[in-house]
């Protein structure tokens, strides 16, 4: 059983909350590709889109096949790491295509704050693993995702907890 998730009303545990209000599950890393429910069937048919480029993550996110800036920003990240080479990187220039994946994903939605703090997260600590001599592979970026899921988790938790003080102070 997953964690308990705070929500407006009390506490649930993730399994019972409808599946178009989850946080996990909308995007999943799997090897080779992001597997994405497709909340566009929704709700008459639980369907899932399997990703294997940068270009079908982007394409996935700009006809809300996923929506929310929680889930959206995981699935670009994910959609970067699909933009790394097979081999290593070990030179800043190398970085030229994941910096263009990056500006094709936050194209998909320019206002969103959540997927432009996931892009520049993800290519400031590709580029300060690379100028501290480190080779940044598939491992790294599936360890920097991981990285970025804990920290809009966090975020996440921040925001409700706002939100539930604004509703609560205006009965007072």
């Amino acid at each position: 059983m997953s964690n308990p998730k705070l929500g407006l009303e009390g506490v649930f545990p993730e399994a019972e909350i409808p599946l178009p209000m989850r946080r996990s599950g909308m995007a999943e890393w799997c090897d080779d590709h992001v597997n994405m429910l497709d909340r566009r069937a929704l709700p008459l048919q639980e369907q899932y889109l399997k990703l294997h480029t940068t270009e079908d993550v982007a394409t996935a996110i700009e006809t809300m096949a996923i929506q929310g800036a929680f889930s959206i920003s995981i699935a670009a990240g994910y959609g970067l790491a699909l933009s790394a080479p097979e081999h290593a990187i070990s030179d800043l220039s190398d970085l030229t295509g994941i910096r263009q994946a990056a500006d094709r994903l936050i194209t998909t939605r320019p206002t969103g704050l959540a997927i432009q703090r996931m892009m520049t997260a993800c290519l400031s600590a590709a580029e300060k693993a690379v100028k501290n001599g480190a080779a940044v592979g598939p491992l790294f970026w599936q360890w920097l995702i991981r990285a970025q899921r804990r920290w809009l988790s966090k975020a996440m938790r921040r925001a409700k907890t706002f939100v539930i003080y604004c509703l609560t102070a205006q009965q007072f």
